[in-house]
């Protein structure tokens, strides 16, 4: 049989006797087999027609008239082995070296881990190959690994930790910013309490003058304001968990990553560094805004008539009064949507209604009708800003939505709306940092977005839905341009990251401005850059 094996590579390795290859013979269908195990193959298994089984994949071989002996002896497999004692001996003598000079360093300990696949030769890893993104060893390196772009291990290590602190670092910022929204909203809730105690104690203090009559009437308003404190209370409470939630989220991956970092396993730190970065796609840098109105219940006192001791009692104590919308209009018969923006166009005021709910979309609140409400086409996320104009006519709603990224023109026909025009940045150098935050018309009734991902204040044709023209406004300071409004001096401009701006712009040369109309006049624009 075939002499011990040198390594266990199966490249050399007969399958029949599961050792390095002797006298190697290769069969029609490429399998290789040692000249000893196929000549008893052939002798146990030879069928009629003079045909027998490959022991691999079993299909039919021809015996020739020398039996094992008439097969083509494996050239390759030969050449290789005569080669493999010297490989062998330059990769000891390579290691040999490599481990001497790591045995004093500060991280000598990164090449005392073997190499699961040559273990048995005493192969240490001391390299890691980008382009199948795992540690491997010398013997792998000049060998499978052959050609690929592969670093030194130690070095690896280092900028892997780099990256983790670096990216502990970040999660701390958002940890903060989250402690700041979590102690916001304490001191929301606070004032709600104060402000629902105040009006339970006006209602307290009229009741005292109306006795027994009265208490009855009492026990139903307070009942009506816990209700209220509770239904407001709970909508904190909820938001106070969402912040605790993706705060532990962060104090976690944080805890993980100052638990693993000091490690000098890189295989543990190469996989701690992709789950961290896919968890914090998941995480959101900033909380989510919470803004309730403490103001939505009232309590109006009615003044004292005479009549029927019932109606006298109810128009003294008052009646509590709701200031939300959603539910004066009937709009959700559970929690209530949230109204994102209001415009007034035409004498006529309109909210855009946005939440959990099912009743979403633009509704005209004197009328108390709705223009349109969100469907699958218009595929709408978290709208932010919306306006109402009149275009050949035609009523014309015009919305942002920043987490879609989109502006969507939409237009009345025959009091059906459709959508005519919908941008996501066509024209912008970066169309993926396109995040549009707020809306405005100019006097001459040019459309205005800015963009809060690019710090542009954009100039769009509410006809076609083009880029007409890009205004700059990082170089003066304006970093995330959100609310956007015109006024006889200028652009009002709120920056996310604080400050109001009023701005001018315009443009300066006559070349500019016979450009300017001719690109306005033409089918295929092209922004212009001020």
């Amino acid at each position: 049989m075939a002499a011990a094996p040198i390594n266990d590579d199966s490249l050399f390795e007969c399958t029949i006797c599961l050792e390095t290859f002797d006298e190697p013979k290769l069969l029609p269908c490429f399998h290789t087999f040692c000249k000893k195990c196929l000549t008893a193959h052939i002798k146990r298994n030879k069928r009629k027609g003079n045909v027998f089984p490959c022991p691999n994949c079993r299909t039919h071989v021809k015996v020739p008239p020398k039996e094992a002996d008439g097969f083509q002896t494996n050239f390759y497999v030969i050449a290789a082995r005569s080669s493999e004692e010297l490989l062998k001996s330059r990769l000891l003598e390579i290691s040999t070296v490599v481990s001497n000079s790591g045995k004093d360093g500060e991280d000598g300990c990164l090449f005392e881990q073997p190499c699961p696949k040559h273990r048995k030769q005493n192969q240490m890893l001391q390299f890691y190959c980008s382009k199948c993104d795992i540690p491997i060893c010398l013997h792998c390196k000049l060998t499978s690994h052959e050609g690929h772009d592969t670093r030194d291990l130690e070095d690896i290590l280092h900028c892997t930790k780099d990256e983790l602190k670096e990216k502990s670092e970040t999660i701390q910022s958002f940890i903060l910013k989250y402690k700041a929204a979590r102690e916001s909203a304490e001191g929301i809730e606070k004032k709600m309490d104060h402000k629902l105690q105040e009006l339970k104690a006006s209602v307290i203090g009229n009741a005292e003058h109306l006795h027994d009559l009265v208490d009855n009437r009492k026990k139903i308003l307070l009942d009506m304001i816990t209700k209220s404190q509770r239904k407001e209370t709970n909508k904190v409470i909820q938001y106070q968990k969402t912040l605790e939630k993706n705060n532990k989220q962060m104090k976690d991956l944080v805890e993980q990553i100052n638990k693993e970092q000091n490690k000098h396993d890189v295989q543990t730190l190469l996989k701690l560094k992709t789950t961290v970065s896919e968890k914090m796609k998941t995480i959101d840098s900033t909380p989510p805004q919470f803004n309730p109105d403490t103001n939505e219940v009232t309590y109006e006192r009615a003044a004292n008539q005479n009549g029927k001791a019932r109606e006298m009692i109810s128009n003294f104590m008052g009646e509590i009064v709701s200031k939300d919308i959603s539910q004066q209009h009937g709009v959700s018969n559970g929690l209530p949507d949230t109204p994102v923006a209001v415009y007034q166009y035409g004498g006529q005021v309109y909210v855009l209604i946005w939440g959990k709910g099912s009743a979403k979309g633009v509704m005209n609140t004197d009328k108390k009708t709705w223009l349109f409400r969100n469907n699958q086409e218009l595929r709408l996320k978290k709208p932010n800003d919306f306006m109402v104009t009149k275009e050949g006519g035609l009523l014309t709603v015009v919305i942002c939505d920043p987490v879609s990224q989109q502006v969507i023109i939409m237009q009345e026909n025959r009091g059906t709306f459709y959508i005519k025009h919908i941008y996501k940045g066509e024209g912008l150098d970066q169309p993926r940092n396109f995040v549009p935050k707020g809306l405005t018309m100019s006097v001459n009734n040019e459309l205005h977005v800015s963009d809060e991902g690019n710090s542009f204040i954009l100039q769009l044709n509410i006809n076609t839905g083009r880029l007409i023209s890009l205004i700059h406004i990082s170089s003066i300071g304006i970093r995330k341009p959100r609310a956007i409004q015109f006024s006889k001096d200028g652009m009002w401009v709120a920056d996310s990251f604080g400050g109001f701006y009023l701005i001018h712009f315009r443009i300066s040369s006559l070349e500019d401005q016979r450009r300017f109309a001719a690109q306005l006049n033409s089918d295929d624009n092209y922004p212009i850059i001020l």
